[in-house]
């Protein structure tokens, strides 16, 4: 029997803000423990620094700019929620679904149409829209029939991703998606308890410049210990979910042949460069590492490495095509229009020479290329672009885009081929974040937002 798979994609979680990628301040017992008895990937990143995007990538294994979201959906707006954003493309459910796995959705979806049942997931409960506080009466929908419960979000999501498995609905091999929200804004509202403790500690303040303002933005008017402090308690809140449902699996008798992995849609700052918030928290977009970099987990008793760290670059589109390779599901391969790869050799503690060197990333017409020593941004008349030396600039404060000096224009040369060579292969030019104007509302290509959501 394949191995069932347990995904968990928080949002808006920083790699930053967890104990086993180097935060002693954060308490995140669950996690670090995955990452002690299993894989954590170091250089992790999302393809699309804002939420709807971000999880259409995961879900499909496609880049932005050929699914063609390009910015956080308003689903509650008429125009948005009507449209299926990622119909007709293949996506991770229905492929699983394909080689015998049930399916089940729990927590946040936010690619279109949250509040019905999508195809491939034999169970659906998933947040409503909007997705509100974190805690007090919400909506979520059950199988397409809306719910008002009462609760934490946080909780809620656990207690129905526990009750799947204690209930016997995760039928082996199972797909069990569970999709948390407490570290999203608003920095408040997290259990007491937690925030209390956090108070009372010594906390190391990563804000490290003046805030930067965007009208309407997070960033506006924030006390930055108390939005850390909340932060971290909506952090170890998520945890001890997690805790939950591997104690869940446990109880079930199948954590030995489920692999459980942890990740983030994308990224978040609380200050750090000024930034308050993830790549819309500055105007233009930005691909800032603290936007860019999530947290990755991979973790099973027996088939994977065990306390071990994979160093490559790796994305969510390769996140979709080693989900699939290690459920002994081949739709991935030999599809060119795919930007991912399995690195799923890495997991097992084997090589993985052949890996490319470089992430690329995307949001609208803000593009990105990354590779160990360097990050390039363009912004294509959407603001100005950047070029740090990440070797002697790795918290990105000396833009050198317009240096004089020729071995740097040279070596950005080089970047910007790459950039446009990759884009060039993979992209859709019906749906490509170029057509997408970020700064107007419901123009372009999968651009039907703006504002802060996501």
């Amino acid at each position: 029997m394949a191995d069932n798979i347990v995904l968990f994609v928080t949002d808006d979680h920083g790699s930053w803000a967890t104990g086993c990628y180097g935060n002693p301040d954060v308490r995140s017992p669950n996690l670090d423990e995955l990452a002690r008895t299993g894989v954590r990937c170091a250089h992790a990143f999302t393809p699309t620094p804002v939420c709807s995007p971000a999880r259409a990538c995961i879900m499909t294994g496609r880049i932005a700019s050929q699914h063609g979201v390009h910015d956080w959906l308003r689903e509650q707006e008429p125009a948005v929620g009507a449209i299926d954003w990622i119909a007709g493309v293949p996506t991770l459910a229905e492929h699983l679904a394909k080689a015998g796995y049930t399916c089940i959705q729990c927590g946040k979806w936010h690619i279109g149409q949250s509040e019905q049942p999508h195809g491939g997931f034999h169970r659906w409960f998933a947040v409503g829209q909007p997705q509100g506080a974190h805690r007090g009466r919400q909506r979520y929908s059950d199988e397409g029939e809306i719910q008002e419960i009462e609760g934490f979000k946080t909780d809620v999501v656990t207690e129905h991703a526990v009750d799947f498995l204690r209930s016997g609905a995760a039928v082996e091999p199972f797909f069990l998606v569970v999709g948390y929200i407490g570290t999203h804004t608003p920095w408040k509202g997290h259990p007491e308890r937690l925030a209390a403790a956090y108070r009372a500690r010594d906390l190391r303040p990563v804000a490290d410049a003046p805030p930067v303002r965007v009208d309407g933005g997070p960033g506006q008017g924030v006390d930055p210990r108390e939005a850390l402090v909340q932060y971290y308690a909506s952090v170890t809140h998520i945890d001890e979910g997690v805790g939950r449902v591997l104690d869940a699996l446990e109880v079930a008798g199948v954590r030995s042949r489920t692999t459980v992995v942890y990740t983030a849609d994308h990224g978040l700052a609380l200050g750090q460069r000024g930034i308050y918030g993830k790549g819309n928290g500055t105007a233009p977009k930005n691909m800032a590492e603290t936007s860019i970099r999530v947290p990755l987990i991979w973790n099973h008793p027996q088939r994977l490495a065990q306390g071990a760290v994979l160093e490559h670059l790796v994305d969510h589109c390769d996140l979709f095509c080693t989900l699939l390779d290690h459920a002994g599901v081949d739709a991935w391969r030999g599809d060119a229009a795919l930007p991912g790869a399995s690195y799923l050799p890495g997991l097992r503690g084997e090589s993985l020479a052949e890996w490319r060197d470089a992430y690329f990333g995307e949001f609208g017409p803000v593009r990105c290329i990354r590779t160990r020593g360097e990050k390039l941004v363009r912004r294509y008349g959407h603001g100005g672009d950047e070029w740090y030396d990440l070797e002697v600039d790795p918290l990105e404060r000396d833009n050198r885009s317009e240096s004089a000096d020729p071995h740097v224009q040279a070596r950005i040369a080089a970047l910007d081929a790459r950039l446009r060579a990759y884009f060039e292969r993979y992209q859709d030019p019906e749906r490509s974040g170029l057509r997408w104007d970020p700064d107007g509302r419901g123009g372009g290509a999968g651009a039907v937002a703006a504002g802060w959501g996501g």
